[in-house]
């Protein structure tokens, strides 16, 4: 249905799926969906099949706690196309686009 790419910088971080807290936002606890494993450059992607929310989480000790989560909305039928941009201020960094009702 949809992928998301996540690009990695300098340091060591990981991208993994978070179980959602009771106000539907990321936790630091893993749900087991994906895990990127800790690198320090490149890429990783993960194709989502449902709709739905999905949180996500820096695996590396004490980065969640710190704020490096977020969470990621799919509705509908996403787009194929994969857009990835770097902000240069975080491990992984992701631009959301509305293509119809998806959100990719």
């Amino acid at each position: 249905m949809g992928t998301w790419m996540w690009v990695q910088g300098s340091a060591p971080h990981s991208v993994r799926s978070a179980v959602l807290n009771q106000i539907n936002q990321p936790s630091c606890t893993a749900s087991g969906l994906f895990d990127s494993g800790i690198k320090s450059s490149g890429t990783f992607s993960y194709t989502f099949t449902t709709p739905g929310r999905y949180g996500f989480h820096c695996g590396v000790a004490g980065h969640c706690e710190n704020f490096e989560y977020g969470y990621i909305d799919v509705r509908g039928t996403p787009s194929p196309t994969v857009t990835r941009t770097w902000t240069g201020n975080g491990p992984f960094t992701t631009k959301t686009q509305r293509h119809k009702e998806a959100i990719r």
